[in-house]
Order: structure tokens, then C-alpha cells, then sequence
């Protein structure tokens, strides 16, 4: 089996919608890493991380929050 991996890949796997496993691949090489970042505007209240789980704790619904890719993404994880 060849595979290209990617995290949605992984998940799939884990969650068993694919039959196969790690256990059944042999890595080659990585090739490309995945980074996840977290982004506000100059004027945001936030300017800490230790802001937003404040935030979060007080009002969940306070807190906007987004992502750009598809479910089991790096961007859906983060």
C-alpha cells in the first residue's frame, strides 16, 4: 500500500471508516507539516490566549471562532 497521509487520512483510519491502520504502513519519508495559528485583529480584546479561555469560561458564545478546511483538518482540530 502507498499511502499520502494527511491528519483527515488519519482520523478516517482511527475512527475506522478505512480499513487500515498505522500497523499496516511502513513510513517513508514527511514531507509537508501541518502548523495551526490562532489570528486577531490589532483591536481585539484578546491578547493573550489566557484572554479567550476567560472569555470562553465566561460566555462560550462570546467568542467567535472559524476555520477554513474540512472536518478531522488541522484547522477543524485546532
Amino acid at each position: 500500500i502507498l499511502m499520502v497521509n494527511s491528519t483527515p487520512i488519519v482520523l478516517r483510519a482511527l475512527s475506522g471508516k478505512i480499513p487500515y491502520s498505522y500497523r499496516d504502513l511502513t513510513p517513508v519519508a514527511s514531507m509537508i507539516a501541518d502548523y495551526g495559528a490562532f489570528v486577531v485583529r490589532n483591536d481585539s480584546p484578546y491578547k493573550t490566549w489566557q484572554d479567550v479561555i476567560a472569555a470562553m469560561k465566561k460566555d462560550p458564545g462570546s467568542v467567535k471562532v472559524a476555520g477554513g478546511s474540512a472536518r478531522g483538518s488541522m484547522d477543524h482540530l485546532v
